[in-house]
Formats: structure tokens, C-alpha cells, sequence
């Protein structure tokens, strides 16, 4: 009983966690846009990484509910 609770608990906070993840994904994603177009060329990398690792999180979503 409590181990059920604890468990739906920790589900809860991670489809939370996992909601607010767009916001995080995004403005990241587009900090590494402005460097990029900046002149500095790591900032490509940053927007392919944010976007890869955002949908990630939406495959464990999914698996999660």
C-alpha cells in the first residue's frame, strides 16, 4: 500500500517534470540558434542535442502514463 503510493507518487512527479520540459528544450534550442548565427558554430550542436533529447523525454512520457 504505501510502496503503491510512493510509486504513484514518483509517476506524478515525473509526468510533471516531463511537461515543463518543452519550455526548458525550447530556450535552450534557441540560445544555441542566436550563438550559432552569431559566428559561433557549437551552437548548432546545442539545438540538435535539444531537440533529440526533448523528444526522449516525450518517448518516456509515454511509456511513463
Amino acid at each position: 500500500m504505501i510502496k503503491e503510493k510512493i510509486l504513484e507518487g514518483l509517476q506524478s512527479l515525473g509526468v510533471i517534470i516531463l511537461d515543463g520540459s518543452y519550455s526548458i528544450c525550447l530556450a535552450v534550442a534557441m540560445v544555441g540558434l542566436i550563438f550559432y548565427m552569431a559566428g559561433y558554430k557549437k551552437g548548432a550542436k546545442a539545438v540538435t542535442l535539444s531537440i533529440i533529447i526533448f523528444v526522449l523525454l516525450q518517448a518516456i512520457k509515454v511509456v511513463i502514463k
